[in-house]
């Protein structure tokens, strides 16, 4: 019985870091990696970062829709 109580515990806090980290850490990156696989990674603090990433990865870099802050430079000012 504690195991089956100590497991659901663990799903529980997985999920909750899941889904509460995604949102809120992405909407401070303004550029986004969108791979060739339809990945999205929108971790990147600038777009010449973004860049290194595609190199290896291949896709293109844009501006994330969801960063929260002034407009990235070169997003079409």
């Amino acid at each position: 019985m504690l195991r089956w109580g100590l497991g659901a515990l663990g799903l529980a806090l997985f999920a909750g870091l899941w889904t509460g980290c995604s949102s809120p850490s992405v909407a401070k990156y303004p550029y986004c990696l969108n791979t060739m696989d339809g990945e999205r990674d929108c971790r990147y603090a600038s777009l010449e970062q973004c860049e290194i990433s595609r190199a290896g990865a291949g896709g293109s870099c844009n501006p994330s829709p969801y960063y929260k802050g002034a407009t990235p430079p070169g997003a079409g000012n």
